[in-house]
């Protein structure tokens, strides 16, 4: 059988002096030592030699040894043991034997060893004495508790009384030393000013039988017991004048608690190592106590009972509560403020630091509530029964970052360029004190000096740099690889801003379900972006027409839900392709710049980084124009793209409802080149009915501009502009919808049918270059060619 005896940095013992008794030192670490023992005297040295070192008895067995290490989670509850101890405190018996017989179990050998109260003038009729006894065979831990238990409640129940602070029984015969974790001191007292009364605290005695057979173990099952226990401690409750209690247990963690306590009152407070040692209502043994760092339980050594604190000490828990969040919120050595919040609209737990002198704020995200307990704690700082709400912002047009009071956190961090002092400054020309960084704007945007385009540019720089106003506009600069984009946002921009407040991304990031990235941004470069390589056009163009202008956006994070918070966003595109983004004919949200066909010569990095302050301080010296900062510059490339925006039905169906007869003529097929190839197919059908409807409608149009195309013509029109047009009446109609066209009843060459009304526009040029239309003045007095012959006189014979 193994036996563990645990050693720490101090004896493990008693100071005892004639005016006081100090108690056990609480210790946190331990190195363990394994003794093998098979008989009662076997027992009885190892438990002599260990205690002559200041050892102490360990009940349970180790899972592995310890070395000067916590033993939390080393012993299991439920381990087989093969010895018990009896734990006699203050027992009024002039004999241990008696009790022993009474039990049945006086023909056992047993260890005896007396407890350090035992033989002083203030127990005298009493014993406080450990009886170790072996058993034949293996037992439950669990099973000899709740034997104890019914030794107790029968053949002890005389002697059961209320605790000091009446909530539980105090038992004459201990129920928690054959727990598996328990600590059995053992070491002889030291006493100061005073001998010991005893010769020899630890003995063997003999016995016929060296073993207690485990079948004398009764099996009583812990409920009924812990019943009998509730009705005992409610006749000495009423007994004394106390209400029946009926709270039962609860579970705060892995530890059972009882239940609306009686409130006690702390009489006496000690620390003892890493732990504090409290008194209860007069009591003097030292019984109740908690971790120094953890004072949310109570727990009782004798009872092996807990107790919520704020629920048996009011008054304790609330000086210890206040004296925590007045700690808490004291900063470290260094300044720091240790931060530990749950957010309140995320949920989310963080942790970090804030320096309010260095102005150095940092915050992570934990996991739970053990990390930021954890976090707390590295920090000599304990979070407490509760996680404080914080509201974490995002708003850089504020000057404050923490807000103690509030519980406010903003996460925008100036960089150091926001933060100069230009008190005194001079104006600053980009030209002279700026050249290389206005060098690499200028060409990025497509042109050679500084001009309307750049100073539009700039004028929205400056206003995200200010940060008084975030534009309503975003920029698209264009052109082969090597022209300055990357250089500006990377070299220039992130400097600038600072490195948190901006943010490189590609097309797949945009396409992402989720988009916290966004989250404490002022700028957002997409680069490499082109409108095809979207998966969903339409919807990720949309999304992006909220981000630029919307003044509150969405924020998804993995596994969170959807909040929204305020926008300070602002764009720039970046792509080597034609068309970077979708611009629809309406837009006015992308400022673009001219496409560059040339690289940016390699820019001296050094002299940038010199002129970055400069820059700085330009910006803030200009007067930024929020009006133009919102407004769209007009520029070819811009159109073009816009054009290329266009879809092919769009643009026919303008056409239509435009009554833009310029355009529909331009689409027609050229008449001689089908005549020639003498290709017929369904194309060059549907071209020679484009071409005949083409001259009809340029007739009606120089009748008539007010005009109808049937639902017919327009499939005839979109047929040929389009192709792939759904024919059934129903669907085309819908289309046409989607499109613009809104088709009514209409009458047309005397039939009714569906159509639109137009408005013909036939253009000057347009109608140069027709055949131009014969009066109808002189095509009615001309003759015909029949009608002369018929007239003629005849001539007269000869």
């Amino acid at each position: 059988m193994d036996l563990y005896f645990l050693q720490a940095a101090v004896p493990l013992t008693k100071t005892i002096t004639p005016t006081a008794k100090l108690p056990y030192p609480q210790m946190k670490n331990f190195t363990s030592h394994k003794e093998v023992v098979n008989s009662p005297v076997e027992f009885f040295k190892a438990v002599e030699a260990h205690a002559s070192l200041g050892h102490c008895l360990l009940k349970g067995q180790l899972a592995r040894p310890l070395t000067n290490e916590p033993r939390a989670g080393t012993t299991r509850t439920d381990d087989l043991t093969q010895w018990i101890c009896l734990d006699f405190d203050r027992f009024e018996t002039p004999d241990i034997d008696d009790q022993l017989q009474a039990m049945g179990l006086a023909d056992i050998a047993y260890v005896l060893q007396y407890s350090s109260s035992h033989g002083l003038p203030d127990t005298e009729g009493t014993i406080s004495a450990h009886v170790f006894m072996l058993l034949d065979s293996p037992v439950h831990a669990p099973a000899l508790k709740a034997w104890l238990m019914g030794q107790n409640l029968t053949l002890f129940r005389d002697e059961l009384r209320l605790s000091r602070c009446k909530n539980q029984l105090s038992w004459p015969l201990d129920i928690t030393t054959c727990q598996n974790d328990k600590l059995l001191y053992i070491t002889p007292p030291v006493f100061k000013g005073m001998k010991d009364p005893l010769q020899h605290r630890i003995q063997i005695v003999t016995r016929p039988l060296l073993q207690l057979p485990a079948d004398r173990i009764g099996e009583r099952h812990i409920d009924a017991l812990k019943n009998d226990a509730r009705k005992a401690l409610n006749e000495l409750r009423i007994a004394e004048g106390l209400k029946a209690r009926t709270a039962g247990t609860s579970w705060v963690g892995s530890t059972e608690v009882v239940n609306k306590p009686n409130v006690a009152s702390v009489t006496g407070v000690k620390e003892s190592g890493e732990f504090v040692r409290l008194n209860l209502n007069g009591g003097d043994s030292w019984a109740y106590w908690h971790p120094k760092d953890n004072f949310d339980l109570i727990f009782d050594y004798k009872s092996d009972t807990a107790f919520k604190t704020k629920e048996l000490l009011p008054g304790y828990y609330a000086d210890l509560a206040a004296q925590r969040s007045a700690e808490n919120a004291t900063p470290t050595e260094d300044g720091d403020l240790i931060l530990a919040f749950r957010d309140l609209k995320s949920a989310e737990y963080y942790n970090g630091l804030w320096n309010p002198g260095e102005q150095r704020l940092e915050l992570y995200r934990a996991k739970n509530e053990t990390q930021l307990d954890h976090w707390m704690r590295s920090h000599g700082r304990f979070v407490g029964d509760f996680i404080p709400v914080w509201d974490i912002q995002y708003d850089p047009r504020a000057e404050w970052v923490v807000d103690e009071d509030k519980h406010l956190i903003n996460t925008f961090t100036p960089s150091t360029y926001m933060r100069m002092d230009t008190d005194g400054a001079k104006p600053v020309s980009l030209e002279k004190q700026c050249p290389d960084i206005l060098s690499v704007i200028c060409h990025m945007l497509g042109e050679r000096t500084r001009t309307e385009l750049v100073d539009h540019f700039l004028n929205w720089f400056a206003c995200i740099f200010q940060r008084q106003h975030k534009p309503l506009t975003a920029w698209v600069t264009h052109g082969i690889e090597g022209t300055g984009k990357g250089f500006f946002v990377n070299r220039i921009a992130m400097p600038l801003l600072g490195a948190r407040n901006a943010i490189s991304v590609t097309v797949g990031t945009i396409e992402d379900q989720f988009n916290g990235w966004l989250e404490g941004k002022l700028m957002v470069l997409i680069d490499e972006v082109d409108v095809d390589d979207f998966r969903e056009k339409g919807r990720i163009t949309a999304k992006l027409r909220n981000y630029i202008t919307e003044p509150t956006m969405p924020l998804r994070r993995m596994r969170q839900q959807t909040i929204d918070v305020p926008n300070h966003v602002s764009f720039i595109f970046s792509s080597n392709r034609p068309q970077p983004v979708f611009i629809p004919p309406s837009d006015r949200r992308y400022n673009v710049g001219n496409y560059q066909a040339k690289k940016l010569p390699i820019p001296d990095e050094g002299a940038v980084r010199d002129q970055l302050e400069a820059f700085a301080l330009w910006m803030i010296q200009h007067k930024a124009d929020r009006k133009q900062a919102d407004a769209i510059i007009h520029t070819p490339e811009r159109e073009r793209i816009k054009a290329l925006s266009i879809t092919s039905i769009v643009e026919t169906c303008r056409a239509v409802t435009e009554g833009d007869l310029g355009a529909l003529w331009l689409a027609r097929a050229d008449e001689t080149l089908m005549a020639e190839s003498g290709v017929i197919n369904q194309h060059t059908i549907i071209a020679q009915s484009y071409n005949l409807l083409m001259k009809k409608f340029i007739r009606e149009a120089r009748e008539n501009p007010h005009g109808t195309v049937t639902r017919d013509e327009l499939l005839t029109i979109l047929q040929y502009n389009v192709g792939s047009i759904p024919t059934s009446p129903n669907k085309f109609t819908s289309l046409l919808r989607h499109n613009g066209i809104e088709t009514t009843r209409v009458r047309k060459n005397g039939q009714l049918t569906y159509g639109v009304a137009v408005e013909w526009v036939l253009p000057d040029w347009l109608e140069a270059e027709l055949p131009q239309p014969v009066p109808a003045a002189k095509r009615a007095t001309a003759p015909t060619p029949a009608a002369a012959t018929k007239r003629a006189p005849k001539k007269a014979r000869v």
